[in-house]
């Protein structure tokens, strides 16, 4: 054998995975990852077909808020994905919550109200936006300032 190492294994599966990042065990039916710059919760569970209650499970005490960068967490393998489901929006247009959106930057930037996005919006937290979360738009405000 030549010595060389083959990096083109799936880390998901290797035991020495486990013991090269803090010896990190994870329970039958989930492996570990190690979180990455830029990481969240959200595009995990996105990333890897389950959902962050389900990571946040496999993890008591994990502040999903103040992930570190070397960190290890256990994720779930893929469980089916549901369809999504998008709010109501028949007067209006979607749209996707990019990083470092606030309401109040999608209402200036749709001519709306940070009010008018919450009634088209019922039941969103308007601190707690997540990137890739999908708003409605009020149709009036479908013309974007500048």
């Amino acid at each position: 054998m030549s010595g060389k190492h083959d990096d083109r294994h799936d880390d998901r599966h290797d035991d020495k995975h486990e013991d090269k990042y803090g010896g990190r065990r994870c329970p039958a039916g989930s492996f570990p990852y190690t979180i990455k710059s830029g990481d969240t919760l959200y595009f995990l569970a996105i990333r890897y077909n389950t959902t962050v209650e389900a990571i946040m499970k496999l993890n008591p005490g994990i502040d999903p808020n103040n992930l570190q960068i070397g960190q290890v967490i256990c994720i779930p393998y893929s469980m089916p994905r549901p369809e999504p489901v998008l709010p109501p929006c028949p007067h209006g247009v979607y749209y996707r919550v990019k990083p470092g959106d606030t309401l109040y930057f999608i209402g200036q930037k749709f001519c709306v109200t940070v009010q008018e996005l919450l009634m088209a919006n019922p039941g969103i937290d308007p601190n707690n936006l997540m990137v890739g979360q999908i708003l409605c738009i009020p149709k009036r405000c479908i013309i974007f300032c500048d």
